[in-house]
């Protein structure tokens, strides 16, 4: 308004006559109707009863939607926050491993649904929630806490701030047409035992596209990951889920799969990452009839990891598949080509490599370390080397087939 008032006193107030006092005015008017004057509803602090959104919504504060509440939020909508005071906090305390904390944060706006929330945007008409471009770490998104609910978001746009959606608890709710961009953190958080389903998303400019932890289980199918600084997907703690019809591109690592979680990789492509699906701790993903193509490492799998690979395609990757340190698991089924080497098998590794069809690759199965693979029934053609054996490296071999490679077996073992 600083600006607006330096613009009054010296033009307002103009010769006599002049008619620049009225041009003046005209001028001011403008200025307020579509400056950073917000016209709409403002909404802060808890909603008691059945609510509606439409038009242009501005919140002032965290919203907290009670049990047994709905509020719906109708295509079209704009969601907005305020730069100003936040006017409202709302706590929700959990203890782990001995020490109390507020799962939200007393920095950030955000909208909590203990009861129902229903987004029904369009393609053509999406609600969409803006973050501020000055502070957008404020906008903390959407939380879903609770064990009762049926609740759904269909066709909305998250433009920055902190997170997407969280879901916490039980919370499950249909998740369609989601798009999240340059956000802090990252596009959708599963905890507890949420398990969405989350159908036709774009999730991209994040940290964490989507991620699972704890017993969550989301759905991901026909959506697009990519981009996104840590992980397009992850999964931790004992958490499940499923991906299928998806691509997941661009990402640091595009799929990670960690402690003793156990997702199912299906039908999917993964390009362009650091690693297509990354496996530590004891995690044993099932990574079936996927597309692999330019990334850096396929599959990495170390620690105690053992993913089952099976029925995949791989090609123009630096590496396929590699397994470190302890890593098991199987190797079944799959196409290689076009890589440095397809297949590499290091540390303690001890996996399974059977019936693969390992075609055109530098090396088609590097064996070293103090790795014990079994390499049985493969089909090694057209490799600058099919098998090389080297350092401590004792792999069992049987039944593999040998075609037109420049070395068949090169061992070079101490």
């Amino acid at each position: 308004m600083e600006d607006i008032s330096s613009f009054r006193f010296k033009y307002i107030y103009g010769r006599p006559g002049s008619g620049a006092g009225f041009f003046a005015a005209f001028l001011i008017l403008t200025a307020l109707l579509f400056s950073g004057c917000f016209r709409g509803e403002r909404f802060h602090g808890r909603i008691s009863s059945d609510t509606i959104w439409q038009g242009r919504v501005l919140l002032e504060g965290d919203i907290y939607v009670e049990p047994g509440v709905k509020l719906t939020v109708l295509p079209g909508t704009l969601i907005r926050y305020t730069g100003g005071r936040i006017k409202s906090e709302i706590q929700h305390l959990r203890s782990s491993e001995g020490r109390t904390y507020d799962l939200f944060s007393e920095s950030r706006i955000e909208i909590i649904v203990a009861g129902d929330l229903d987004i029904s945007g369009t393609p053509e008409n999406p609600v969409v929630l803006q973050a501020p471009s000055g502070d957008p770490s404020r906008a903390g998104g959407i939380n879903f806490i609770g064990n009762q609910g049926n609740s759904s978001i269909a066709n909305l746009m998250v433009k920055g701030g902190y997170i997407g959606v969280r879901l916490y608890d039980f919370r499950s709710p249909d998740i369609t047409g989601l798009t999240v961009t340059d956000t802090e953190a990252g596009g959708v958080g599963c905890w507890d035992r949420a398990s969405p389903t989350i159908a036709g998303a774009l999730i991209e400019n994040t940290k964490y596209g989507i991620g699972a932890s704890g017993y969550a289980s989301p759905v991901i199918k026909e959506s697009v990951v990519r981009n996104n600084s840590a992980a397009g997907v992850f999964f931790e703690g004992l958490s499940a889920g499923r991906i299928s019809g998806s691509e997941v591109s661009g990402n640091n690592v595009g799929i990670a799969s960690g402690n003793e979680s156990s997702p199912v990789i299906y039908k999917s492509t993964v390009a362009g990452n650091g690693s297509g699906v990354g496996c530590w701790n004891e995690s044993s993903p099932l990574i079936n009839d996927n597309y692999f193509h330019s990334n850096i490492v396929g599959i990495l799998a170390v620690d105690e990891s053992s993913p089952e690979v099976r029925g995949n395609f791989f090609s123009a990757n630096g590496a396929g598949a590699s397994f470190g340190e302890r890593a098991s698991g199987s190797v079944t089924e799959n196409n290689f080509t076009g890589s440095g080497p397809a297949i590499v098998v290091t540390g303690n590794s001890s996996p399974e490599i059977t019936a693969n069809s390992i075609f055109e690759n530098e090396y088609g199965t590097r064996v070293e370390g103090r790795s014990a693979p079994v390499i049985t029934g493969n089909t090694f053609r057209a490799n600058r080397f099919a098998l090389l054996i080297s350092e401590y490296s004792r792999p069992e071999q049987s039944g593999n087939t040998f075609e037109d490679n420049r070395s068949d077996t090169v061992d070079s073992r101490f």
